[in-house]
């Protein structure tokens, strides 16, 4: 499957992990886990940390220098969230969670050790982190998502990004959409000039994809 990776492959064992080490918890504390006992999360983490990587994802673009790689170490989850801190209002606004959900370091880092679904991309132009973007599959489906550190905009990043995640995922899922909060013209003129056709408006929020044609198109192009 394209999104198989260490998040995705590894955390399958990870998974089965958790279950036992909840199950060994609940038996050495008689049938309950004790308050002194390890956060799961924590448990997790360390023990992901243990598993063997398998090649991180990396997706060209067509900017020279601009490439997507997968987020997997803690140096790119204390870049994520750098930028994060540095962009609180610009991630507040359209109805945006990003900057109440990104609290602390340990936020950024649970959630993408807990998210095994999710394929979580930085865009970085050469070493420099400008934004992240993600695919989260949803049956025959996949949603993109992404945003930039509002220092790096204006210069085709997020549509480049777009445009080439598009292209990435198009080729295992029949259809690949993103949301837009009304509004938010930016966005949708990202997804325009990447290639999506908005296609549906639902409670306050633009539907875009890549039609079917393009997506043929992208296919035949890879």
């Amino acid at each position: 499957m394209v999104l198989q990776n260490k998040t995705s492959a590894g955390f399958g064992a990870v998974n089965e992990v958790k279950k036992s080490t909840r199950y060994f918890s609940e038996r050495v504390n008689g049938g309950a886990l004790a308050d002194t006992s390890p956060p799961i999360d924590n448990i997790l983490i360390l023990l992901y940390n243990r598993l063997p990587m398998t090649e991180v994802i990396q997706i060209p673009t067509e900017q020279e220098g601009v490439l997507l790689r997968q987020l997997v170490t803690d140096a790119d989850d204390a870049a994520y969230f750098q930028a994060v801190e540095a962009n609180r209002d610009h991630l507040s606004q359209f109805d945006d969670t990003t900057a109440a959900k990104y609290q602390t370091l340990d936020d950024v880092r649970v959630a993408r050790l807990s998210t095994a679904e999710k394929l979580r991309l930085g865009i970085w132009d050469n070493e420099t982190f400008a934004g992240t973007i993600n695919a989260t599959p949803d049956g025959d489906a996949i949603e993109i998502g992404y945003w930039l550190d509002a220092r790096y905009t204006g210069r085709g990043y997020a549509t480049s990004a777009a445009k080439a995640l598009g292209s990435f995922v198009a080729q295992s899922y029949s259809r690949v959409f993103a949301e837009v909060a009304e509004g938010n013209e930016a966005s949708a003129k990202v997804l325009e000039r990447a290639g999506f056709t908005q296609t549906n408006r639902e409670a306050g929020r633009l539907i875009f994809e890549l039609l079917k044609s393009e997506q043929a198109a992208r296919k035949i192009s890879l």
